[in-house]
């Protein structure tokens, strides 16, 4: 004789799978937190390996060598970071520098260069002020390149290379460094 177990009903059944419905969406819901741990790392690790200086003596160097850099050069963003990447990259380079970490002996110097940018850009009027007066020497140099090649172009010279552009928009924002210096309101770091 064979025995056969009786098939659970329908209703039971249908009982059984929204229960397994709900707990694997309640699993979804809350995200695992070593997972957002491990996410976490994985973002800082990729930030700290972007173009740039990779090591900490290297970082210290660059900071200290140039005493005309502007907030987000020292925390080597552009001026279009989020407030969010700011965090994020000070984090990255402040465990670089920290004069725990990094035995360098101007390390101590470097970090309270890369505190101090932080502390700048945190703050949104004064990061707004940044944005603008690096706009404003952008567009100078580039209105003033395009009159400068167009020149060049009818006398048959051959233009100048975007490459130098970077190079000529910092040299217009030290100058604007010089006049904040002269008391006409910018302040730079």
């Amino acid at each position: 004789p064979t025995r056969t177990t009786p098939k659970p009903s329908s209703a039971a059944s249908d009982v059984y799978k929204r229960q397994e419905q709900s707990t694997s969406q309640e699993e979804k819901k809350e995200p695992d937190k070593n997972q957002e741990f491990l996410d976490s790392i994985k973002e800082l690790k990729a930030l700290a390996s972007k173009d740039g200086p990779s090591s900490g003596e290297e970082i210290v160097q660059r900071l200290i060598s140039d005493p005309d850099l502007n907030p987000y050069e020292v925390l080597m963003l552009g001026p279009e970071a989020s407030e969010e990447e700011i965090k994020k990259q000070h984090k990255v380079l402040s465990l670089k520098l920290h004069p725990d970490k990094n035995k360098h002996e101007r390390a101590s110097d470097a970090f309270h260069i890369l505190d101090k940018a932080y502390k700048v850009l945190l703050d949104a009027e004064q990061r707004k002020l940044y944005q603008r007066v690096m706009r404003e020497a952008r567009e100078r140099v580039e209105y003033e390149r395009k009159l400068i090649n167009k020149k060049r172009a009818s006398q048959g010279m051959t233009i100048l290379p975007s490459e130098t552009l970077p190079g000529e928009i910092r040299t217009c924002l030290l100058y604007t460094s010089d006049a904040a210096d002269e008391g006409l309101g910018v302040v730079l770091v």
